[in-house]
């Protein structure tokens, strides 16, 4: 059976912002990236087929992004998914509204493709890690009595004495 291709959704409000996040985040084959420029299409498609990381303006057309991602979350029960925006200025109601709905992380724009990729890789190893934490222990990755609690991470050679 395939892994997991993460699917990350782009919703900003210009165009041409949405197609080089989309074009950036594309490079990467290991992740599916899809722009849209409706809500209506977001909120479809997560009903449908529900991406993992949601990366958004905070103002859009008569919505805000706390106000979209609060209604997504309320439409969508039990579907995890990350969440991105973006925002020229941190006001007071944007520091409330991302709090309020529960926003992972807000960006300041402009912001270099790097700092981007870098921070959408973060979240989507944090998904990896809640995937990990989930996942039930098999028999060989039990060491005698010891259950890690981590078990993709690499062990600790347990057969040397402590000082």
């Amino acid at each position: 059976m395939a892994a997991h291709k993460p699917s990350i959704a782009v919703f900003t409000n210009g165009a041409a912002l949405g197609s080089i996040i989309e074009m950036i985040l594309a490079r990467d084959a290991d992740v599916r990236v899809v722009r849209f420029s409706a809500y209506e299409r977001l909120a479809d498609h997560m009903r449908i087929a529900p991406a993992d990381l949601i990366i958004c303006d905070y103002e859009q057309l008569g919505w805000t992004a706390a106000e979209m991602l609060v209604n997504l979350r309320q439409h969508a029960p039990g579907r995890n998914f990350r969440s991105i925006v973006l925002t020229s200025f941190v006001s007071h109601e944007v520091r409330q509204g991302c709090r309020f709905a529960q926003v992972d992380e807000v960006l300041i724009k402009p912001m270099s493709p790097l700092f981007l990729l870098q921070r959408v890789a973060a979240h989507l190893s944090a998904l990896n890690d809640l995937e990990f934490e989930a996942t039930p222990l098999r028999a060989s990755e039990t060491i005698g009595n010891v259950v890690p609690l981590f078990p993709h991470r690499v062990l600790a050679d347990t057969t040397r004495a402590p000082h």
